[in-house]
């Protein structure tokens, strides 16, 4: 009822896994099973090896990044913010819109030391048994950065707010925009922000011997 065709003859190199399938599933053979799909489409994927040029590239990529940009981003980042907490908790500079500012600082420097740890993982022999206490401690890690983040960015919020009712509702500003209620929005959202996303301690797991 069917005729058959030779799909391989207009297949390319890369095409073999498909047309092999393509082969088995539209031959005469009835008896072709999951079987011989599997025999008709393994030997295609023996032939696919990788591309020295391409693992050279990621090699490249992941040092310059990981190694190069990472430690200098935080670097930069730890000065500038460590600059800006010390400015901003200054006697003379204290005030709601300061702390929230003092507070973004920390929490973004923070953010940076603990990415640059978490990229560790991607050093080479990162995975000997010398480095048993950094994997036990990266899922404690990952809290703190992820915590870190989403304190950032709901720090921002809760500040955007603080603005607008100080500019919007001077009257009600003065009595809402505080210092003491600043530095407990600060609490309240770090401390949600932290218990909110964590890990499992089973994600600490890649350690290996």
């Amino acid at each position: 009822m069917y005729e058959t065709v030779n799909y391989e003859d207009n297949c390319t190199f890369l095409e073999n896994v498909l047309c092999n399938a393509t082969n088995c599933l539209y031959s005469n053979n009835d008896n072709c099973s999951n079987s011989d799909l599997v025999t008709n489409v393994t030997p295609s994927l023996t032939h696919i090896n990788p591309d020295p040029s391409l693992e050279e590239f990621q090699l490249n990529s992941r040092f310059w990044i990981q190694r190069v940009l990472v430690p200098i981003i935080m670097i930069i980042g730890v000065i500038g913010n460590t600059v800006t907490i010390f400015i901003m908790t200054q006697r003379r500079m204290r005030s709601s819109t300061n702390w929230y500012l003092a507070a973004l600082a920390i929490f973004d420097m923070s953010y940076l030391v603990f990415s640059f740890l978490l990229s560790l993982q991607h050093y080479p022999n990162i995975h000997d048994a010398h480095f048993y206490l950094y994997w036990k401690f990266w899922p404690y890690m990952l809290t703190i950065t992820d915590a870190s983040s989403n304190s950032s960015v709901w720090i921002t919020v809760t500040f955007t707010i603080e603005r607008y009712i100080a500019v919007c509702h001077p009257m009600k500003g003065k009595v809402i925009c505080t210092e003491s209620r600043a530095k407990k929005m600060i609490i309240i959202v770090f401390l949600t922000c932290f218990f909110s996303p964590c890990p499992l301690p089973s994600n600490g797991s890649q350690w290996r011997k």
